[in-house]
């Protein structure tokens, strides 16, 4: 049976099994689906179908205005833009398919500003999928779609790929407006980054011509905490100093900002540069940015104690310890111009804590524990969680970025997402506890982080994270044991694996490229591709 409820928006007019309708018409329940969703006021009815919450009619704002009811039959009302084709074949989908169409294409429906779905994604970890929605935008008619990208680069240190973005940004939009101010100290930070002495001496002095302290204190200000950075970078400190105290006494009043921190984490670098040791200033600076969750300036912090104390195994740790590419190449290239050993980065693996004891090490590659296998089904969510948590020791992950490697090639969907992502923590928390793994996964404002709970047990991780794929993890196995032909019959035998599932992955690396197959019927036998 049918039960009705109006929905005028006068009072609250009825409440069924518990949710109750307030005057601007939303549904409060503690159906997970359906919890703070808010209804447009209409005219007409809202229908329960047995009290159930999830044949709720749901209206959202997709740039026009649509209706449907979870089961997906259309509710027609008089909005003039559902008469369109497109708003038509959107009252046919479900409210789960419509949120996910709402969150990946809204983008596309208007102009896109600094509070974009592409900044949002940027800023929950989802730098790759944000690009991928601002490459369906036009860049000739909008032009700062083109800064937005560079900014998903920059966020991932992927400097190389931001810096012909930038340069194009500037080139199409006037030299007077804000955002172009706003590219020039983007582009000077990625130049800084990259070593580029030319490129930066020319953008200083145009900066210094065109930013105002009083016009743009912020600007200015970041203009001069970089233009100190790459004094610093030169040896310069005297003048990195002079640039830093002008900076401070302009950003006196955002003291405890981030631009102030980033001040105040120049000055201690160039003081403890200047005297040859690192000073206590700057291992203040560490914690603070550790207790305020900046885990970037914490690492920037580990890469100038390494460089000033000529520290090895701190340099080691932040080649291992950081996923970033460009990262670690600039590591390397800087311990080769102070004349230290770089050797530790042709290694393939590194052992986490370095100082644990060497008889309780999980090698992450095979999921062996002292080299026992572990109830571990390579390339499957444990595995995949443990391989991602993994790859930084400073940063903790996101949830948005945690999901994108969990489950590469789908989209992120604000409603259900989530819950997937911390029912994987779940599941991994409780397997580590069967398992009695000493592994602990932290949580840090909403984002998660891998912890070693004991001093006998370590890690060994892997330079890069490998294909995540179950398929493809499982292949690299058999490739170590297989070096020449091979059987289905063989596989199974080596991986426990069911005939059937042999099979499959046989089937998987031929068309993915891995395999080749050698004669025909029973006789049929494989081998890797060289």
């Amino acid at each position: 049976m049918f039960s009705t409820v109006g929905l005028t928006g006068k009072r609250p007019l009825r409440t069924i099994r518990g949710r109750e309708f307030n005057r601007v018409g939303t549904a409060r329940c503690q159906h997970h689906w359906a919890r703070n969703v808010h209804f447009i006021p209409l005219k007409k009815t809202c229908i329960w179908k047995n009290g159930n919450a999830a044949n709720t009619v749901i209206r959202i704002r997709l740039g026009d205005r649509t209706a449907c009811q979870h089961d997906g039959t259309a509710v027609v009302n008089e909005s003039p833009l559902e008469r369109s084709s497109g708003n038509r074949r959107r009252m046919n989908m479900k409210p789960r398919e419509i949120m996910r169409a709402a969150w990946r294409n809204s983008f596309a429906h208007r102009r896109p500003r600094s509070n974009s779905k592409n900044h949002a994604l940027r800023r929950i970890g989802a730098a790759d999928e944000a690009l991928e929605v601002l490459s369906r935008v036009n860049e000739r008619e909008f032009p700062e779609v083109i800064l937005q990208k560079a900014n998903c680069h920059s966020s991932l240190w992927r400097y190389r790929e931001a810096v012909p973005l930038l340069r194009s940004f500037l080139m199409r939009v006037a030299p007077h407006l804000y955002s172009s101010k706003v590219a020039k100290i983007n582009l000077l930070a990625a130049l800084i980054f990259l070593g580029d002495s030319e490129g930066v001496e020319r953008l200083i002095a145009d900066l210094h011509q065109h930013l105002s302290p009083t016009e743009t204190p912020l600007l200015y200000g970041n203009y001069l905490e970089l233009n100190s950075s790459w004094k610093i970078q030169c040896r310069l400190f005297y003048e990195a100093l002079t640039l830093l105290d002008e900076a401070h006494r302009l950003l006196a009043k955002a003291e405890g900002t981030w631009d102030a921190l980033l001040v105040e984490k120049g000055i201690a670098i160039a003081q403890s540069a200047r005297a040859g040791k690192v000073l206590p200033g700057l291992h203040e600076i560490k914690g603070r940015a550790i207790a305020n969750g900046q885990w970037e300036v914490n690492r920037d912090c580990d890469f100038h104690i390494a460089l000033i104390e000529r520290d090895l195994p701190l340099f080691e740790k932040l080649y291992f310890g950081t996923p970033y590419q460009s990262y670690r190449q600039r590591i390397q290239k800087i311990m080769t111009t102070i004349g230290l050993d770089t050797e530790f980065t042709s290694r393939t693996q590194f052992q986490w804590p370095p100082n644990a004891n060497q008889k309780n090490i999980l090698d992450l590659k095979d999921g062996a524990l002292n080299g026992k296998p572990l109830d571990l089904k390579l390339g499957q969510a444990h595995h995949k969680l443990l391989l991602v948590l993994a790859s930084d020791f400073y940063k903790p992950f996101p949830i948005a970025n945690i999901f994108s490697q969990l489950h590469p090639g789908e989209y992120y969907d604000p409603i259900h997402s989530p819950n997937r992502v911390h029912q994987a923590i779940a599941r991994f928390r409780r397997w580590c506890a069967t398992e009695s793994l000493p592994l602990a996964i932290e949580e840090h404002r909403g984002s998660y982080q891998l912890q070693v709970t004991s001093a006998s047990f370590s890690l060994l991780l892997l330079q890069s994270t490998p294909d995540l794929e179950a398929e493809a993890i499982q292949l690299e196995r058999v490739a170590k044991v297989f070096q020449t032909t091979f059987t289905t019959q063989e596989i199974s035998e080596f991986l426990h694996n069911s005939p059937a599932s042999s099979r499959r992955l046989v089937r998987w690396g031929v068309l993915s490229g891995k395999i080749e197959a050698i004669g025909k019927g029973k006789r049929r036998k494989y081998r890797f591709v060289a």
